[in-house]
């Protein structure tokens, strides 16, 4: 890609994030560039989720709703552009490498550079810069119904967990086919698809965070590294290595 449009008075929010906590969902008039100086980022659309190291950045497009936390802390130091100055930015939410320029340029225009030809330059090399990146996108929606939540809410804190759907209706008050019934209804998802996006999503936060394989493959449900590695291969199409090289060990 070779640019993002010509920007005029973009401007740099910073925020400390603890791990665990998340914005309100919202909008903002202004296009915004998630990213993380330091920490693992995600971010909710209704399109799905992204997780994201500080090596990539979520290009927002103005009006769109959107949530965003820290799975460890982390440092939120997000550029926004102003709409009718970027009118060749792309109009669907796109994941894009953040290099050790860019970080730099983001850094200086954070620190309240005057409006000046100087910053101007450095708001259009930083668009310039902005390619996007394939990343995957995963759905996990919570259901709504309170004896579905129940299950949901214990499998997203513990992606480990392997009760069975039987077991889990006994925990839930309700039967296996119900459940089955809730999950398909409210989510779109069988009761195993979910629970594997679920544990694809959460390793994905740990793989960003430099675990290795074999304990992120333990810490989501899996007896081994080569199991894990397999099943995140189907799933996505591709090795965990080639998401985030150099972390894994």
């Amino acid at each position: 890609m070779s640019g993002f449009g010509q920007p005029s008075g973009a401007f740099v929010a910073s925020f400390e994030l603890r791990g665990g906590q998340w914005f309100d969902w919202h909008e903002h008039p202004a296009h915004q560039l998630a990213w993380a100086e330091h920490g693992v980022l995600q971010v909710h659309t209704a399109e799905g989720t992204w997780v994201l190291p500080p090596s990539l950045g979520l290009w927002l497009p103005a009006q769109t709703r959107h949530t965003t936390g820290a799975t460890a802390n982390a440092r939120l130091r997000s550029p926004y552009f102003w709409p009718e100055h970027t009118p060749a930015t792309p109009a669907h939410t796109t994941v894009v490498a953040i290099d050790g320029l860019s970080r730099e340029l983001i850094n200086y225009l954070a620190e309240g550079a005057p409006e000046t030809e100087t910053r101007s330059c450095a708001e259009h090399l930083l668009l310039a810069r902005l390619a996007p990146v394939r990343v995957p996108v995963l759905r996990v929606p919570v259901p709504r119904d309170e004896r579905a939540r129940v299950v949901a809410e214990a499998l997203l804190a513990d992606p480990a967990r392997a009760e069975s759907q039987q077991q889990w209706g006994r925990i839930a008050g309700a039967s296996a086919r119900t459940l089955a019934r809730l999950w398909l209804a409210e989510t779109g998802l069988s009761f195993e698809q979910w629970r594997t996006q679920a544990r694809i999503q959460a390793a994905l936060s740990l793989l960003a965070e430099g675990h290795p394989v074999a304990t992120v493959a333990h810490r989501t449900g899996y007896a081994t590294a080569s199991a894990f590695t397999a099943a995140f291969r189907r799933h996505l199409g591709v090795p965990p290595s080639s998401l985030f090289p150099g972390r894994q060990r």
